[in-house]
């Protein structure tokens, strides 16, 4: 198999699990508003003096089913320049980053300079934005090499690695905060 249909292979399998990703991040998002909700309705909030333990469970059940919408809300949303959210906590490695939307922030980091044409990437939407015609972009195309097109392949398949590596990391997230939340909110549901 050429290392070309190998990488595009590959980038293939990575969108998927992207794709996948927000799937799973939705069903938290859902089922923690759901649980939320059940919460609401059955009127926990209106218990008349309620037990120490009682009170506990409700409100930790609520902080969990809440965290688990916002860390679901963080694994679909797009990196919008949050510094806290590109630490190596969350990306797991300290090395210069090279997944940002912002061509700016990418040539600080990549070393690449995006002030010149010649020097765009050609799959990531912004890099094929930043050429000023359609027939700009298809001439740096079609110059390409098939060593030149692997390795503009191999480069994007890298930053949708660190894609799916923080979505996932909030998704994790947010099934351990439903799972946390909603067992709580059955015990306060059934101890009502």
């Amino acid at each position: 198999m050429p290392n070309s249909e190998f990488l595009w292979k590959i980038h293939a399998y990575l969108n998927e699990y992207i794709r996948f990703a927000d799937t799973k991040a939705a069903v938290c998002i859902a089922w923690s508003s759901a649980m939320l909700g059940t919460l609401f309705s059955a009127q926990i909030h209106l218990v008349q003096k309620p037990s120490i333990w009682f009170f506990g469970c409700g409100l930790l059940s609520a902080a969990a089913l809440i965290a688990a919408f916002l860390f679901g809300v963080l694994a679909v949303s797009p990196r919008l320049g949050l510094g806290f959210l590109s630490r190596s906590w969350v990306t797991g490695h300290t090395a210069p980053k090279v997944d940002s939307a912002d061509p700016t922030d990418r040539a600080a980091t990549d070393g690449v300079d995006r002030t010149s044409s010649e020097n765009l990437g050609v799959i990531f939407w912004i890099d094929i934005l930043q050429n000023k015609t359609s027939i700009e972009y298809e001439k740096a195309v079609s110059k390409l090499t098939d060593s030149d097109v692997a390795g503009q392949v191999a480069k994007h398949i890298y930053v949708l690695s660190g894609v799916a590596k923080r979505k996932y990391f909030f998704i994790n997230l947010a099934m351990l905060a439903a799972a946390v939340g909603s067992v709580f909110a059955v015990v306060v549901l059934l101890a009502k």
